[in-house]
């Protein structure tokens, strides 16, 4: 379901997923706070950087201290760890593939 919810634009609930914000004009869940998702650009660069590193095959840990090194943090304000990007890595691989399904 949080798949299909990320692919569509919407939230699940829960922590917004990382590389998204909520739209500030989209429509209301019956909390009353946004569901519908959009992009945030600058997190959106730090999820690809994460992609290509791993793609070129890197390890999670290298993945992890590249970010460091170019002062990438998490939305806490910490450095990356492993299996935070492992996390994010298949959540953006995931997001693809629902919404490029194979032929």
């Amino acid at each position: 379901r949080a798949r299909q919810c990320i692919a569509e634009g919407r939230t699940h609930g829960g922590d917004l997923p990382f590389g998204f914000r909520r739209k500030a004009d989209g429509g209301k869940g019956r909390s009353g706070a946004a569901v519908e998702l959009e992009p945030e650009p600058a997190e959106q660069e730090v999820i690809a950087r994460m992609v290509a590193l791993a793609g070129l095959g890197k390890s999670l840990r290298q993945v992890a201290a590249e970010l460091a090194k170019a002062g990438h943090l998490t939305r806490q304000g910490r450095p990356w760890q492993a299996m935070a990007v492992k996390r994010v890595i298949d959540r953006a691989r995931s997001a693809w593939s629902v919404s490029h399904p194979a032929k």
